[in-house]
């Protein structure tokens, strides 16, 4: 049996070593290149002699990108059937899904590797 000071160390401690150990197992958020975490509609749309960039409202924008700009650049492979799909998804107002790198570009932006569109 166990005896009442001993319990009362017990309610005292048990729950501060369940916190700590929350605390250092659940990971830190951290950025992600999925297109499952990084959607929505596209809010500001401009093109530059490099590419396109483009902002996500009303989703998720995981990569986090500088200002919310995605980028996606006119040296891309498949880049004319992208900004196509992106002009068609900006005016039919549908949800974007991006994937992008890995890590953001030099100046903070979520450089695209392709567009998913679900209707």
């Amino acid at each position: 049996m166990i005896s009442n000071k001993k319990l009362k160390t017990f309610v005292t401690v048990f729950p501060c070593v369940v916190a700590f150990n929350l605390m250092i197992s659940v990971p830190a958020l951290a950025q992600s290149s999925s297109f499952a975490d990084n959607f929505g509609r596209v809010g500001r749309l401009y093109p530059d002699r490099n590419g396109v960039y483009f902002t996500l409202n009303g989703g998720q924008t995981s990569m986090n990108p500088r200002n919310g700009y995605y980028r996606l650049l006119r040296s891309h492979p498949n880049y004319e059937s992208l900004v196509d799909l992106l002009y068609m998804v900006t005016e039919n107002n549908w949800t974007l899904q991006v994937r992008t790198e890995n890590q953001l570009d030099s100046n903070g932006h979520a450089q695209v590797n392709y567009f998913v569109v679900d209707r």
